[in-house]
């Protein structure tokens, strides 16, 4: 599995991985910065493809200690697709922080 680095105060585009590929890889953001400054709090990540960008896919995400992890499973990398994400921090009900819209793809 691929591990890639993505990094919240740059919007560079996020590529998932190729078409087809049988073991995905995991997209990592790193949000010590918002935990130090906000507290404990909420990730939500919102995802969605490029022409049909009112309809949310769900994501999974797991946040292990300051690092958030997008696991990105070979189903999602079944065909090539563009779209887009943003990290979203909550606490309580009130959003606190969220990070730029990362443009992603799958590579055929």
């Amino acid at each position: 599995m691929r591990t890639i680095p993505v990094r919240l105060d740059n919007p560079a585009p996020i590529l998932l991985g190729r078409q087809g590929d049988p073991a995905g890889s995991v997209v990592v953001w790193n949000i010590a910065g918002w935990q130090r400054c906000h507290g404990d709090g909420r990730v939500t990540l919102l995802y969605t493809l490029d022409g049909a960008e009112d309809i949310l896919y769900p994501c999974r995400v797991r946040v292990d200690g300051d690092r958030v992890e997008w696991l990105v499973t070979p189903d999602d990398l079944a065909i090539e697709v563009r779209g887009k994400c943003q990290l979203v921090y909550t606490v309580g009900d009130v959003i606190v922080a969220y990070s730029p819209v990362y443009p992603t793809r799958t590579a055929g």
